[in-house]
């Protein structure tokens, strides 16, 4: 990829909605633990927002590119298969939605 989403001040940027970053950003998830299917500007994003988060890549090279440009609180794993299916899809566990107050 050569072009990434990035705010006004070149900080990485996740391919959410506007209304949904600016939502989020209420929370405080500092505490929190978030697992994402898929690396990589989210992954930056969400290294700033939370405890530790941890994704799931499939792609060798970006999952290379992504650990590179990664904090130590993202946790990034290469997975041979399976994540295809749910490309750009959300994951919502009422579990974590209630433990995060969301």
């Amino acid at each position: 990829l050569q072009a990434r989403a990035v705010d006004k001040n070149g900080e990485p940027l996740p391919w959410y909605t506007y209304p949904f970053i600016n939502w989020i950003e209420t929370k405080d998830l500092l505490s929190r633990s978030v697992l994402e299917l898929g690396a990589g500007q989210s992954t930056l994003w969400w290294s700033k927002r939370c405890h530790r988060i941890v994704s799931l890549e499939n792609d060798p090279a970006w999952y290379a590119e992504v650990r590179r440009l990664a904090p130590p609180n993202a946790a990034i794993h290469l997975v041979s298969t399976g994540l295809e299916e749910f490309d750009r899809a959300w994951l919502l566990l009422p579990a974590a939605r209630r433990q995060a107050g969301l």
